[in-house]
């Protein structure tokens, strides 16, 4: 399962030169929810980030859609907590810098997920953060 990080200061930056922005973020309001296996001290937990959720029942067995569109069923007993948060996302170009690099590639578009604060707009910037 794929985690994000939270940024407090929301900007990303090139990881590959040249590259260009791929048009503006987009954001989904989302509710990270950390689950558990239920398994006492040595057991595992993990993060879903799921479409934004205002009521979570305790003890239910509830259906719910990721951030990618995929439904899943999650049995709240074994939720840990909730956190609401921003989804946003950018896609990076990188075919100028595949070429410089003779990099063959399936996909040229690199795709950037990172959470930030409701309210918040994510910053594009030139150069390497």
């Amino acid at each position: 399962m794929e985690q994000f990080t939270y940024r407090e200061n929301p900007e990303l930056g090139k990881e590959f030169t040249p590259s260009e922005w791929d048009g503006e973020p987009e954001y989904l309001p989302i509710t990270r929810i950390k689950m558990t296996c239920g398994g006492g001290m040595g057991g595992q937990s993990w993060y879903e980030y799921i479409h934004r959720i205002k009521d979570i029942p305790n003890n239910a067995i509830m259906k719910c859609r990721r951030y990618d569109g995929k439904e899943i069923v999650i049995n709240t007993a074994f939720l840990v907590e909730a956190e609401e948060f921003t989804l946003a996302s950018a896609k990076l170009d990188i075919t100028g810098w595949a070429r410089a690099s003779r990099e063959r590639l399936e996909n040229y578009i690199k795709t950037y997920h990172v959470l930030i604060d409701d309210g918040k707009q994510l910053k594009l910037n030139g150069s390497y953060l």
